[in-house]
């Protein structure tokens, strides 16, 4: 198995590092009205939106597993019926919300905090650099 995953990885490694030429020759240009996909500026301010949105997406999701999670230990709490361990169960369901709830945040904060301190932008502003 680790034989496959190095396989796997030096060959997307050589992939993504070594472009040919091969690939860019049908290539939607930027902003085609003809291309399949309908008008689609293919430009670096667009993929920094892509991103952002991506990453804004992921944490609401993140978010809201947590919360779930939160309320699914108080419903276990609430059904516990004073057992012991099942009481103890419901307590380490919300621990691991709260502490999951405090990633998230820590990590949208963190990641908002480098791109300001290495960019001066933050998060909403994220554009890719261009060639």
């Amino acid at each position: 198995m680790r034989k496959l995953t190095n396989l796997v990885s030096s060959g997307l490694i050589y992939f993504f590092a070594f472009p040919s030429k091969v690939l860019a020759v049908n290539a939607v240009t930027p902003c085609d009205p003809n291309s399949p996909f309908g008008k689609i500026c293919l430009d670096a301010s667009n993929m920094g939106r892509l991103i952002n949105s991506a990453l804004t997406l992921i944490f609401i999701i993140a978010t809201i597993a947590a919360l779930i999670w939160l309320i699914y230990g108080a419903f276990k709490w609430i059904l516990s019926g004073g057992d012991k361990t099942a009481v103890e169960e419901a307590r380490n369901h919300i621990t691991a919300a709260i502490i999951g709830l405090v990633i998230v945040f820590l990590a949208y904060f963190i990641l908002n905090f480098a791109l300001y301190f290495f960019t001066g932008k933050s998060l909403t502003d994220l554009t890719l650099p261009t060639l």
